[in-house]
């Protein structure tokens, strides 16, 4: 015996090979043969009765032609014969009234007519149905034929004869005639009687057969469906869990009785398999119960009335005061009522059912300061488990996270802050320094004598821009940073905004040797912004497209309005970076090259100024790029809703 299990449910043990060998189900005993045997019974007697209906009916058919066939045919050509020696008699006497004595000198047709009598004759013989009849054809052919010679001769002494003669032939083909009607009745009262007894044998055989079919039915019946039925209701009676019941059996060897054997055995297996299950179940339960009972997790199972099934001892550690409460059997809503004195308000006020512990929030504080969480699910059978771990550790943590979080965000705004301030501080003096140069290098207030004198003060003016240009971008960094930064929002055109931007740096790509493409500028592109920090974006991207591309290389700016954003791409075939080097350069004062001798100069804030300043409009920039083969920022941006009106 080998045994099929199914994860989750009892295993079911089969017969092996050997003990089904046992009880093999014999060849000719089985319910398929039992039907095949009834079925070609019934066969053999529908077959039966067609075979004699057709025999009856073929018979019938015969006397039916033998009646209305040869009898009436052979009464049609005596009649026929009779009617054409009346013919010939009456050509006969005309002759002799109209003066003619000699029988040859008759009309030719007489010849014909005799020929017509004579097959009239012989058609009457065939056609015959009984012996009377042939006998009389055959008397009547030589007495014509002997007219026949007697009126070619034509002698006198031979009309009297032939008189004689002819009464004779007459009355022959009458008596023939009588014949034939006469055996045609005989005929006729054989079909009916054949028809007759083909009505009744086709009754007989009919009930015949429809007993025999009521008697197989009711064998069939008796063999194969009552134990069936009865197997049927002991099955239902196994399956509600009566395994008790008695389970009919059969003495023959077809599939119904191996089928009930099979079932009496299946039956004292599961009971066996059952109380197995059954003891396995406690032992499950039991070995659960340790678990819980050690678990550092308070439990508490409940049914489907809302009832504790089993709570371990975690949960009297929880909530001590209600250790009462916890027995098997209690009410939930009566344990969490008492549950609730423990929380400390209002984290825990308000719950009466064990959903409520989890909702709004499944963390609560407890008055002597414990923290613990609350994870509760519903079960298949309808109740619920709820855990209730202890997190006091983990906030601890939180507190301290919290603490050093506020001390970064407080140091990083004294960094802001310092950096503004220092900002500030540097650009009063730098502004005199400009303006003096200016002054000096445009020689308001006399000539230089000397011309180096003013190339010295152009120099100092450039290099106090580009530093002025570096302090007001860390000063927009350092707002950023501290989210004071001021935004003035306004219906915006940035497909204008990009326009410019191509214009005014199209004279550092033709220093560069360096085409700007800036024809995929599709529509009229609205959004919302300050007018000022977008123009910075672009500029900063479009520059550094332009500082770090090739001579010869290529720009193309695109933009588009894709659903509810706009993108603007700024593609360019300059060195490119790595994924490193992208993060390095979105860092302020990130320098993928920080040597001293680097070749590109710059602060580093170009791209996370512009990052920033796409953030404050709420928009992204992605950033993609490649050692050798160039760069591409993508900046998307919300749209300015119907105000956006694509192309074409």
């Amino acid at each position: 015996m080998r045994e099929i299990r199914r994860r989750g449910h009892f295993s079911i043990s089969v017969l092996s090979r050997p003990e089904r060998s046992m009880s093999r189900i014999q060849p000719f005993g089985t319910v398929g043969a039992k039907i095949f045997s009834a079925f070609f019974l019934m066969s053999v007697i529908a077959g039966a009765l067609g075979a004699y209906s057709y025999a009856l009916l073929h018979k019938t058919g015969r006397i039916v032609v033998e009646t209305y066939d040869g009898p009436l045919m052979a009464i049609g050509h005596a009649r026929s014969a009779s009617a054409t020696f009346t013919q010939i008699e009456n050509r006969l006497l005309h002759a002799k009234i109209a003066g003619r004595n000699e029988l040859h000198t008759f009309d030719d047709g007489v010849d014909a007519l005799i020929l017509s009598f004579l097959s009239d004759l012989d058609v009457a013989e065939d056609r015959a149905s009984a012996d009377n009849e042939r006998e009389m054809v055959r008397e009547l052919r030589p007495l014509a034929l002997k007219w026949n010679d007697m009126r070619n001769a034509g002698t006198g002494a031979a009309n009297e004869e032939m008189r004689m003669l002819g009464e004779r032939i007459v009355y022959l083909l009458d008596l023939l005639v009588e014949f034939n009607a006469g055996n045609s009745f005989v005929e006729r009262r054989k079909a009916i009687a054949a028809i007759e007894n083909f009505e009744s044998t086709s009754i007989f055989i009919t009930i015949l057969a429809l007993v025999l079919s009521a008697g197989i039915t009711w064998t069939l019946r008796r063999r194969i469906v009552r134990p069936l039925s009865d197997a049927a209701f002991a099955a239902d009676r196994i399956a509600v869990g009566e395994f008790d019941t008695a389970i009919p059996l059969s003495k023959g060897r077809d599939e119904t009785a191996t089928l009930l054997r099979s079932m009496s055995v299946m039956r004292d297996k599961v009971s066996e398999m059952m109380a197995r299950e059954t003891a396995q179940r406690h032992s499950a339960e039991n070995r659960l119960a340790d678990a819980l009972q050690s678990s550092f997790e308070g439990v508490i199972l409940l049914d489907n009335d809302g009832r504790i099934v089993l709570a371990n001892g975690q949960m009297e550690q929880f909530f001590p005061d209600a250790v009462s409460r916890f027995s098997s059997g209690t009410d939930f809503e009566l344990t969490l009522r008492t549950m609730q004195e423990a929380f400390l308000s209002p984290t825990g006020s308000g719950c009466n059912t064990w959903k409520d512990l989890q909702w709004p929030q499944s963390e609560h504080q407890l008055q002597n300061g414990r923290w613990i969480n609350v994870n509760a699910n519903a079960t298949r059978e309808g109740g619920a488990i709820l855990f209730i771990s202890d997190i006091t550790h983990l906030k601890e943590r939180e507190d301290v996270l919290r603490k050093a979080t506020r001390e970064a965000e407080a140091a990083s705004a004294a960094k802001s802050s310092f950096l503004a301030n220092m900002s500030h501080e540097l650009r009063t003096p730098l502004n005199a320094i400009i303006g003096f140069s200016e002054i000096i290098s445009g020689e308001i207030f006399g000539k230089l004598h000397n011309a180096r004198y003013v190339e010295y003060a152009t120099d100092i003016r450039d290099s106090g821009n580009r530093l002025l240009g570096v302090i007001n971008n860390v000063l927009e960094i350092a707002r950023a940073d501290s989210d004071s930064a001021h935004f003035e929002a306004d219906n915006v055109l940035l497909s204008d905004i990009l326009e410019d931007c191509a214009d005014s740096i199209a004279g550092a790509c033709r220093d560069a040797n360096v085409n700007l493409d800036a024809s995929g500028i599709s529509g009229q592109l609205t959004t919302i912004g300050e007018p000022g920090k977008l123009r910075q974006v672009f500029l900063n991207l479009l520059s550094n497209a332009v500082k770090f591309n090739k001579s010869g290389g290529c720009i193309r700016l695109v933009a588009r309005a894709e659903d509810d954003e706009i993108v603007v791409d700024v593609r360019d075939t300059g060195i490119g970076m790595s994924e490193k080097e992208v993060v390095v350069a979105l860092t302020p004062f990130g320098q993928v090259d920080g040597r001293l001798e680097r070749r590109y100069e710059g602060a580093g804030l170009g791209l996370p100024l512009a990052a920033s300043f796409v953030k404050l409009h709420r928009g992204r920039m992605l950033v993609e790029s490649e050692p050798g083969k160039g760069t591409l920022v993508s900046v998307r941006i919300p749209a300015a809703g119907p105000s956006i009106r694509a192309a074409g």
